[in-house]
């Protein structure tokens, strides 16, 4: 069982659409309101790219 900000968080995979605004889409069932903020990582990189706090 998974404690603290470990239950907060899931990984999206997908074919990112062509740009100009580059888009990954979420799955409707993703309810954004139990979160508080999105990360952007690039998994091939290990690299962070950005992050930002989500408004309802």
């Amino acid at each position: 069982m998974c404690k603290g900000w470990a239950c907060r968080y899931f990984r999206l995979d997908g074919t990112i659409s062509p740009g100009p605004d580059y888009r990954l889409y979420l799955a409707p069932a993703i309810d954004l309101d139990e979160y508080d903020a999105v990360v952007i990582w690039c998994e091939a990189f290990k690299q962070f790219i950005t992050a930002a706090r989500l408004e309802n």
